[in-house]
């Protein structure tokens, strides 16, 4: 399985992707013939352009919606927060409000 933010769309309609509505993130089953049991993929994406308020809603909604899942689950993509835990020169609003909100 391939988790991708920020597809080429062009060729992940062509190549048989998953895309999320917005076209942000996708999901390709590389090895169908593996079977993994019922996983629930989540592959998201979310701008460095929306604000800090837009951000914690889709944060908020994404943790509801894993928190309804009774299968394994994998949550991947970018969400563009900043933190110097992972390398970055500064932590940004994003992975503070994540470490405390």
């Amino acid at each position: 399985m391939m988790i991708v933010a920020e597809p080429n769309k062009k060729l992940a309609k062509a190549g048989g992707w998953m895309l999320d509505l917005g076209e942000d993130a996708a999901v390709w089953i590389i090895n169908k013939s593996v079977d993994m049991g019922r996983i629930i993929v989540f592959s998201v994406y979310v701008s460095p352009n929306v604000s800090l308020e837009c951000f914690r809603s889709f944060v908020e909604e994404l943790f509801g919606e894993v928190a309804k899942c009774t299968s394994r689950t994998i949550v991947a993509g970018d969400i563009n927060a900043k933190s110097s835990m992972w390398g970055a020169p500064r932590t940004d609003e994003r992975e503070y409000w994540l470490r405390t909100g």
